[in-house]
């Protein structure tokens, strides 16, 4: 299947942080072999390899490790960790309701009022997964990157003994090529944190990006200055610099639309 969510997640030992880019799934993108398409569409042409392949070429970065996991298994992670506590809107209830269980079925547990409250996996999959009159895919990945970040502060409020048990219970839900006692390091290596400082962005950035009906199979896409989102993404991930807007060369970037 096309990927739902694309998120590089970096792990600084050095500076104690952790930092969450997320990948537009509907960039428009060259996949080898395949032409123009949008970004989550190499997953479903040839795997995560095929996926870290034009990730690699569009913006050169080397990417070694990945983990995938289906609906069905975020569901499950979530509820054998207890839930995870959100502070849910008014004005997403509507569409948070409408498709809790839409992609794995049972629409059997509305979340009835808006306030802070813990989401169980049905619910919390439909809080990360809804779009439409809940803000647009900017604030969409913005919880989608909550969702991880409330994963981690739950890491580091378990012991650690328990840490091979849950990455046991998780390899069930999971395709990964991540070694498991690798997984149990950067476990612990979040766990000595002095404190969860986590730092997020999303690529294409808002104002070096358009969106655009391109016509044809592809339909709806982002486009981009590659050149200046491809910087912002290595000095973010490479360096801890997080994007100045001030720095922002527009005069490029109508040109990189213009072709």
């Amino acid at each position: 299947a096309r990927a739902d969510s694309i998120i590089i997640a970096t792990l600084d030992n050095n500076n104690k942080n952790i930092r969450l880019t997320s990948l537009f799934r509907d960039t428009l993108v060259n996949i080898p072999g395949h032409g123009e398409g949008k970004l989550n569409a190499a997953l479903a042409y040839g795997g995560p390899e095929l996926l870290i392949e034009t990730i690699r070429n569009t913006y050169g970065i080397n990417l070694d490790k990945y983990i995938i996991i289906n609906f069905w298994g975020f569901e499950a992670i979530i509820d054998q960790m207890g839930g995870l506590e959100f502070d849910v809107e008014d004005y997403m209830l509507e569409e948070l309701n409408k498709y809790i269980g839409e992609s794995t079925g049972g629409n059997d547990c509305p979340v009835t009022e808006a306030g802070v409250q813990i989401l169980n996996g049905k619910q919390a999959l439909s809080y990360a997964r809804i779009r439409k009159g809940v803000g647009d895919e900017f604030e969409r990945t913005e919880r989608q990157r909550e969702v991880l970040f409330k994963i981690a502060e739950k890491l580091r409020e378990t012991n650690p003994i328990k840490y091979l048990g849950i990455v046991n219970s998780m390899l069930d839900y999971l395709n990964t090529n991540i070694d498991p006692l690798d997984a149990l390091d950067m476990a612990y290596t979040i766990y000595k944190f002095p404190s969860l400082d986590t730092k997020q962005i999303h690529i294409p950035v808002t104002e070096l990006s358009d969106d655009m009906n391109y016509g044809g199979e592809v339909g709806w896409v982002f486009i981009m200055d590659r050149k200046q989102n491809t910087q912002i993404l290595h000095d973010f991930i490479f360096n801890d610099i997080e994007p100045d807007e001030s720095q922002f060369d527009y005069s490029s970037l109508r040109e990189a639309l213009s072709e």
